[in-house]
C-alpha cells in the first residue's frame, strides 16, 4: 500500500500497512466522505465525532452483543433466508446480484427496525428501490450526477418510505415501549433493532424523530447495499477460481488476495487477511490492548486464549504476534502453549471471567468456574512461566486483579474473592521467586471503559453515574491499564516486586467521601465539633 492518502500540500501520506492501521485507530480522525450526502446522513452515527459519537455508540453498541447475535441467528437468519431463497430454489437458478440484494435487504430491514415480510416479493422490491436511492444520496461525493437532482430524489423517496413503511414501524415500537413501561410486557417482547433502541433512548440522546429515521435509512443502505455487492463479488471470484482450480474445492481455507483471489497467497506478517476497517481496535479488551502496547514497545507477543479464533484475531492485529490456544485452568495445554512460544521474559496474567449473583443464590459450579479461571489459572500460568524464567535467569510477571479485590461489590462475590486471592498470590509469588530473579507485581483496574465492563458502560445513565464517583472525572481506558502493566514489566520498575498498583482514577480511596456527613465537620478548630460530642482527643 503506497500513497493511500494524497491531496494538497497539507495532506498526510500513509505508506504501508502499520501506518494505515494506526491511522484507522486514531480517535482524532473524523469521517468526511459523507458531508455531501447530508440529505440522508446528517447526524447519523457514522458522521458524528467526539462525545456525540461516543454517546450514540454506547447506545447502539447494545445491538452488537452475543445474546443479540444469538437471537438474530435463532429467530431471524434462518427464517429470513429460507423465505428469500424459496423462489430461487423452486426455479433451480438465481441471479447472484438479485438474490444477494433480496437477502441482504430483508436481513438489514429486521436489524434496522422496518417491519418486513421477506416472503413478500413486492415489498422487498420496494425496499430495494428505497435503498438504492438512499445509497446514491449517501455516496453523493462520488456521484457524476447533478447533486441537487440526487438530493431531490432522496427527499421524495424518504417521504414515500416514511408513508409506506417507516411510520407504521416506529408507531408499533413506540406502542410496545409504552406497554413495557406499564408492565404489560417484558424486555423479551421488544424487537432487537435500531429503531426500538433509539426510540427508547431518544430523550437521553436528545435526538429528534427525523434523526432516528435517517439512522434507520443509513443502516438499510449501508448494510444491504455493501453486503449485497460483496456477496456477489465474493461468489463470482470463488466460482471463477474453482473453475480453473477444481482441486481447491476440497480445501478448508481460501486465502483472499489484495487484487486477485488466490487461496495460496501468503499474507505478509502483521497484516490481516481481511484488510482494514475503520475503528479497528477501538473497542478492544484489556488483554488485546496490552498485547498491542507490548508489541509497540518491542516485545514479541504471544496471545493466549481459550477461544482459538479470538487469539488469532488479536494476533492478527499485533505485529509479529503468535496466537496460542489454551485454557488457563488446563496444565497440559498451558505447558504446550509455552513450549510452542518459547521461554517468556514477561508473563501477563489477564484471563478472567465473572458470574454475577447474590452469594445466597450462587451455585457451587459457577463459583468454581470463576475460581478455576481467575485464581487457579493465574497460579498455573505463573508457575509454568516461572519455571522457565528461573532456568533462564529471571523474568517479570504481572497479574491483573481488580479494585474488587480490595473493596467488595454487590453480587460479585466469586469474582471479588478471586481477585483478592490474586493480590495475595502476587505477594506469595514475589516472596518465593525473587531469589530466581523473578519480579511479580499486580495491576488492579478500577472502572474501565472496556473489557467486561463494556456492556455496563454502554448505558448512558449508568456511565454518567460511574463517571461522577471517579475523582479523576472519567472512566479508565484499556490503554491506562496497558501502560501500567508495561511499566511494571520494564527495567524502570526493577526494584518493585510484590506490589499491587491501583489504576482507578482514585475511586477506591474516595469511598468515604460519598458517605453523608454533618456540615460541622467541614470546618476547622472548635467549629468542627460534631453536635453533641466534644472535640476528639
Amino acid at each position: 500500500m503506497q500513497d493511500t492518502l494524497t491531496g494538497g500540500p497539507d495532506a498526510i501520506v500513509l505508506t504501508g500497512w502499520p501506518q494505515a492501521r494506526e491511522a484507522y485507530r486514531s480517535k482524532d480522525l473524523c469521517q468526511g466522505m459523507y458531508d455531501e450526502g447530508a440529505v440522508i446522513m446528517k447526524d447519523c452515527l457514522l458522521v458524528l465525532h467526539g462525545e456525540a459519537h461516543r454517546r450514540r455508540r454506547r447506545v447502539e453498541n447494545r445491538l452488537f452483543r452475543r445474546e443479540v447475535f444469538a437471537h438474530w441467528e435463532r429467530r431471524v437468519l434462518g427464517a429470513t433466508l429460507e423465505a428469500v431463497l424459496a423462489p430461487y430454489v423452486a426455479a433451480g437458478r438465481a441471479d447472484l446480484r438479485a438474490m444477494g440484494y433480496r437477502a441482504a435487504i430483508s436481513l438489514t430491514a429486521t436489524i434496522a427496525g422496518v417491519d418486513h415480510d421477506p416472503a413478500n416479493v413486492e415489498h422487498t422490491s420496494r425496499l430495494e428501490d428505497f435503498v438504492r436511492t438512499f445509497s446514491a444520496g449517501a455516496t453523493l461525493a462520488h456521484s457524476t450526477r447533478d447533486p441537487d437532482e440526487v438530493r431531490a430524489e432522496v427527499r421524495a423517496q424518504l417521504e414515500d418510505f416514511r408513508t409506506e413503511m417507516m411510520s407504521a414501524s416506529l408507531d408499533r415500537r413506540s406502542a410496545l415501549l409504552a406497554r413495557l413501561a406499564a408492565g404489560e410486557i417484558t424486555e423479551d417482547d421488544l424487537p432487537r433493532d435500531v429503531a426500538t433502541l433509539l426510540l427508547r433512548h431518544q430523550e437521553a440522546l436528545e435526538i429528534p424523530l427525523e434523526v432516528i429515521e435517517r439512522e434507520i435509512c443509513f443502516y438499510l443502505q449501508a448494510g444491504a447495499h455493501s453486503t449485497a455487492d460483496s456477496f456477489t463479488h465474493a461468489l463470482d471470484e470463488l466460482f471463477s477460481w474453482a473453475g480453473s482450480h477444481p482441486e481447491d474445492l476440497d480445501r478448508a481455507v481460501w486465502g483472499p488476495d489484495a487484487d486477485l483471489f488466490d487461496p495460496h497467497r501468503e499474507v505478509p506478517e502483521g497484516c490481516n487477511a481481511w484488510g482494514l476497517s475503520f475503528g479497528a481496535g477501538a473497542h478492544a479488551c484489556i488483554g488485546a490492548e496490552i498485547a498491542r502496547t507490548a508489541a509497540t514497545a518491542g516485545y514479541r507477543v504471544g496471545a493466549l486464549d481459550v477461544d482459538g479464533p479470538g487469539a488469532q484475531r488479536t494476533a492478527a492485529e499485533v505485529t509479529g504476534a503468535v496466537a496460542l490456544r489454551a485454557s488457563v485452568s488446563d496444565e497440559a495445554q498451558i505447558e504446550a502453549a509455552l513450549d510452542a512460544f518459547g521461554p517468556p521474559e514477561v508473563l501477563v496474567n489477564n484471563a478472567g471471567i465473572v458470574r454475577f449473583g447474590p452469594l445466597l443464590e450462587q451455585d457451587a459450579e459457577n463459583f468454581r468456574a470463576v475460581v478455576d479461571v481467575n485464581l487457579v489459572g493465574t497460579f498455573l500460568c505463573g508457575r509454568a512461566a516461572a519455571r522457565r524464567m528461573a532456568a533462564a535467569g529471571g523474568g517479570r510477571i504481572v497479574n491483573v486483579a481488580s479494585m474488587n479485590g480490595i473493596v467488595p461489590g454487590l453480587n460479585a462475590g466469586a469474582y471479588a474473592s478471586t481477585k483478592a486471592g490474586i493480590i495475595m498470590l502476587t505477594q506469595q509469588m514475589a516472596l518465593e521467586w525473587s531469589r530466581f530473579g523473578i519480579r511479580v507485581n499486580c495491576v488492579a483496574p478500577g472502572l474501565i471503559d472496556g473489557g467486561m465492563s463494556a456492556p455496563i458502560n454502554s448505558d448512558p445513565e449508568l456511565r454518567a453515574e460511574r463517571e461522577m464517583v471517579v475523582p479523576s472525572g472519567r472512566l479508565g481506558t484499556t490503554a491506562d491499564i496497558a501502560r501500567a502493566v508495561l511499566w511494571l514489566a520494564s527495567d524502570d520498575a526493577d526494584y518493585v516486586t510484590g506490589q499491587t498498583l491501583l489504576v482507578d482514577g482514585g475511586v477506591t480511596m474516595s469511598i468515604l467521601s460519598h458517605l453523608p456527613r454533618p456540615r460541622s465537620v467541614d470546618g476547622v478548630g472548635d467549629e468542627a465539633r460534631t453536635p453533641g460530642r466534644g472535640a476528639g482527643r
